[in-house]
């Protein structure tokens, strides 16, 4: 567990749930995904939450 504007590293980041969750809970967060079909898809997602 970690405090807000703490740091968030997934290295298997997938759909992006830890990302997201992160980001939703005031914490940075890096995350790496090798396969592009998960990618785009939590990029969208976090882009949404940074327009915010």
């Amino acid at each position: 567990m970690n405090r807000k504007n703490e740091t968030v590293l997934d290295p298997t980041a997938g759909s992006g749930s830890a990302l997201l969750a992160a980001a939703e809970g005031g914490r940075h967060y890096i995350g790496f995904e090798r396969e592009g079909e998960y990618e785009s898809g939590f990029q969208r997602e976090l882009g949404k939450l940074d327009a915010e």
